[in-house]
């Protein structure tokens, strides 16, 4: 665990735990363009060149009684999205901001919409939940961290980026807990819960027209970090993995994500992640071998952008946090434990055979 702490702490500090974070000298005016895409919704496109994300697709959805806006974008982009909602709105009404998760790129701008709009800003509780993790981790000085492993001078960095993200998140939230339904004039819109990205993420779904606005749950051509969360009970990859089974049984043809163009190829798209995440769980269980770190089980799985010591901060991190999902999945199931060895956490393979990792990645699939 030293070297992976150290190498974490390094990653952190380079990071500012995220180019998360949009650099403000980055951006500029005229990064917003909004086009109907739908009777009832129209997409607002907000590009931000200071971030790995690039941009981030809100919806807003006009209701029978006002209308919707689905995220909020940066919070270096809000002034300008005030602007362009007052344009569309026009004499209507902006009732509800539903923030399908926690992630500043979707929850940067509430804050500022809600102060010149006064809308409702709704987030499923337990993403609200992380927030109250985050306070009371803050207000505890770490000893949540500590009891993960992190030494005082990461725990000071991880307590410095929670510190960060409460201003902005600092606001109160209508909690939601999934089948609220928004009435539009060409559908209705019912809230579905999708755990996986985060533990609170939601996606929006009309029955009728089988169209799902779909957050960062399923987007067209990346595949969505699983991240893990030191929160009692979740199982980040296994939710996101029964998530993905709901939605197939949802049966959409139209997605509109969150990043990326609209697409319809759902069933491939679930095949294709279904693969991908039992590749990398193979990959992850052959890993530990005997005994390994964190950080060794990282360098053991092929990462999309390259070998793990190549990636940058940003993408280190994210692979750190997805290694731990897809350990703490093989704990879980049996295949995976973990083990202190003078002072150090390793996880070790239990002997479980890898071709049973298919097995229960299609009960999953059967089940949900």
């Amino acid at each position: 665990m030293d070297r992976t702490i150290r190498s974490l702490r390094s990653t952190v500090r380079t990071a500012g735990f995220g180019g998360f974070i949009p650099s403000p000298s980055a951006y500029r005016r005229g990064m917003i363009r909004a086009e109907r895409v739908l009777e009832d919704v129209v997409r607002i496109r907000v590009e931000h060149p200071g971030t790995y994300i690039g941009h981030v697709n809100l919806y807003l959805i006009e209701l029978d009684d006002g209308r919707l806006l689905v995220d909020s974008g940066f919070r270096q982009t809000a002034g300008e999205l005030v602007e362009e909602l007052r344009r569309l709105i026009g004499g209507s009404r902006l009732e509800t901001v539903l923030l399908t998760h926690i992630h500043n790129d979707h929850t940067g701008g509430a804050s500022e919409v809600a102060t010149a709009f006064g809308p409702k800003v709704r987030m499923h509780q337990r993403d609200i939940d992380v927030i109250r993790f985050m306070r009371e981790t803050v207000e505890g000085g770490g000893r949540q961290l500590k009891a993960l492993g992190l030494d005082d001078s990461l725990r000071e960095e991880v307590l410095g980026f929670f510190r960060f993200n409460l201003q902005h998140l600092s606001m109160g939230y209508e909690p939601l807990i999934g089948g609220e339904e928004f009435r539009s004039r060409a559908g209705r819109w019912r809230v579905v819960p999708t755990p996986g990205h985060t533990p609170g993420h939601v996606t929006l779904f009309d029955e009728r027209r089988r169209v799902l606005i779909s957050g960062d749950h399923l987007l067209p051509n990346e595949t969505s970090n699983v991240s893990y969360y030191p929160m009692e009970g979740y199982d980040a990859l296994r939710s996101y993995l029964g998530s993905l089974v709901l939605t197939e049984e949802l049966g959409p043809e139209l997605v509109l994500p969150s990043h990326g163009e609209p697409f319809g190829n759902v069933r491939e798209r679930i095949d294709y992640l279904f693969l991908h995440h039992e590749k990398r769980l193979r990959e992850a269980l052959a890993s530990t071998g005997d005994g390994n770190s964190l950080m060794g089980v990282a360098r053991g799985i092929s990462w999309s952008r390259g070998r793990f010591d190549g990636l940058g901060p940003i993408d280190r991190w994210l692979a750190l946090l997805e290694t731990l999902a897809h350990l703490q999945f093989l704990i879980n199931g049996g295949f995976v434990e973990t083990r202190w060895d003078a002072g150090t956490v390793v996880y070790a393979a239990t002997g479980r055979d890898a071709s049973e990792i298919k097995e229960v990645l299609e009960e999953i699939r059967r089940r949900g």
